[in-house]
């Protein structure tokens, strides 16, 4: 199981955990934590602790899995 650090803003909201994604016998299951907040002095950026779980998934689907996500889910930064 992969531990990932999601950032969420107010647009996103979370109706139901775990979100299960796949068909067959080849499943990702993702498991959303409670958001939380980092402060970096005055700035206060929320986050939520997501679990992966792959079933029936070999490595590399695993991989391809997780670069799509992480692109999708990445925010502008240096």
């Amino acid at each position: 199981m992969t531990e990932w650090l999601i950032p969420v803003g107010p647009m996103y909201v979370r109706k139901h955990s775990p979100v299960r994604i796949g068909d067959g016998d080849r499943t990702v299951i993702i498991d959303l934590g409670p958001q939380r907040y980092r402060t970096i002095a005055s700035l206060r950026l929320p986050y939520l602790e997501a679990r992966f779980t792959f079933l029936g998934l070999w490595t590399q689907e695993r991989q391809k899995f997780m670069a799509r996500f992480e692109r999708y889910f990445q925010r502008g930064g240096g």
